[in-house]
């Protein structure tokens, strides 16, 4: 804007200041367009009123496409083989975290046995493919304890003497010599069923079962965590995807009487749908405050409801007629597209804004000329800006590409408004001024 103001006058001047008569402007054969408009402005006016109408109908059926799988290249390498990864192991390639946070180690385990029974339920449904928990390995407290005081009631049957014998009198029944080769594994038995107490997996964190345990336990700020791994059985692309599998956890959580403060959910796909959520509320207020601003400058400047309303009707219709033409085109508002819109707002405005002037200075038998001279200007900066946003349509990303259709679609819409529209409305206004 600084150079426009400062630098700009002074090259203009400079410029002017050659000798030589200055060539001739290409008029886009404006000067003809507009006569026929302002000849038969109602039937103009009628006609685009009818195409907006019809384009505003199928506009209502615009959608908004959130799933980040449709913007990369379709033939790429990486994700062909992601897909057959996928494909192989069952489930999302992605993990959702669950967060369980207790004051010791043995609540913590407690609370871990109950979100595993409810997500045992959610993977039996269908809605997880895989579970990964602390708790698949050690038991909550109460349970061990439980199992404790039935081993000692009945330690007639679990005592290891007695197995170690009957195991011993089987192989010579069977024809097979005692020779020690299992008694590893008896060793081993007689351990588990001689315990000495609750077994916790912090007993085990300086054996090599150590970095196992700290993915899934770990201790901070004097409370512990256990975190369990959830395998969605899809992927979770798009903000309805993600939604009704964080429900559906949360009520199955919810049906064993697990509450939202015993746990919290987190994870690549939910943060990415959070952060959408945040996109779209943002990218929503961001354009009614645009809105506003925009009007109150306008009225500012205008000091005339009439001449604001005017300026406004480019950018209202061309949007109108590009979700229209969206929808007929297949084409679906997404979070790269969107970007583009403020731009086309600004267009859109600035189309208005400088045909509004030239009528607002120009009512006089010259007034077409002085439209076409105004319109040269609206139709190069558009022209300009469809170049080079336009050749983002030749994109081999669906992303940028998508981006470039939606600046073609809007930027031509807010043209055409501006070329047919505007000048139809100035007719009319000004025959009844005359009148």
């Amino acid at each position: 804007m600084l150079a426009m103001l400062l630098v700009l006058p002074v090259l203009l001047v400079l410029v002017s200041k050659r000798s030589g008569k200055p060539g001739a402007l290409a008029g886009f054969g404006l000067e003809i367009l507009l006569g026929a408009v302002g000849r038969r402005p109602g039937m103009v006016l009628f006609a685009g009123l009818g195409c907006l109408v019809f384009l505003g109908i199928f506009g209502t059926k615009v959608r908004f496409d959130d799933n980040l799988r449709h913007f990369r290249p379709p033939a790429d390498e990486v994700f062909l083989r992601q897909d057959r990864v996928k494909a192989w192991l069952g489930g999302s390639t992605g993990k959702v975290l669950l967060v369980a946070e207790g004051r010791s180690e043995a609540e913590v385990l407690s609370v871990g046995a109950h979100i595993r029974r409810a997500l045992e339920t959610a993977r039996r449904e269908g809605l997880l493919a895989r579970v990964d928990s602390i708790n698949r390995f050690f038991q909550a407290p109460e349970i061990q304890a439980k199992n404790l005081l039935y081993l000692q009631s009945h330690r007639e049957i679990f005592d290891p003497v007695r197995i170690r014998a009957a195991f011993t009198r089987a192989l010579r029944e069977q024809g097979f010599r005692d020779e020690g080769l299992y008694d590893p594994y008896l060793d081993a038995l007689a351990r588990g069923l001689t315990p000495h107490g609750v077994i916790l997996p912090s007993s085990l964190k300086k054996t090599s079962a150590g970095p196992f345990i700290d993915r899934f336990l770990y201790e901070k700020g004097g409370s512990f965590r256990l975190v369990c791994y959830l395998t969605p059985s899809r992927d979770l692309w798009t903000l309805d995807q993600t939604k009704r599998f964080r429900e559906g956890i949360v009520g199955r959580l919810e049906s064993h009487g697990i509450g939202p403060k015993d746990y919290h959910l987190t994870g690549a796909g939910l943060l990415t749908a959070d952060l959408k959520a945040l996109l779209l509320r943002s990218l929503r207020s961001s354009l009614w405050l645009a809105f506003l601003s925009i009007t109150l400058v306008l009225f500012l400047y205008y000091r005339s409801l009439k001449l604001l309303c005017l300026s406004a009707v480019p950018l209202a219709a061309g949007l109108v007629a590009a979700a229209g033409i969206m929808v007929l085109a297949g084409v679906d508002f997404n979070f790269f597209n969107l970007v583009v819109i403020p731009m086309i707002v600004g267009i859109g405005i600035d189309d208005g804004v400088h045909l509004a002037n030239t009528y607002r200075f120009h009512k006089g038998p010259g007034a077409t000329v002085a439209l076409a001279l105004t319109g040269r200007a609206v139709v190069l900066t558009s022209l300009t800006t469809l170049v080079g946003f336009g050749s983002i349509s030749l994109s081999h990303y669906p992303g940028l590409r998508s981006m470039g259709y939606v600046a073609l679609i809007g930027i031509s819409a807010c043209l055409l408004s501006s070329l047919l529209l505007l000048p139809a409305l100035f007719g009319l206004l000004k025959g009844r001024e005359k009148g």
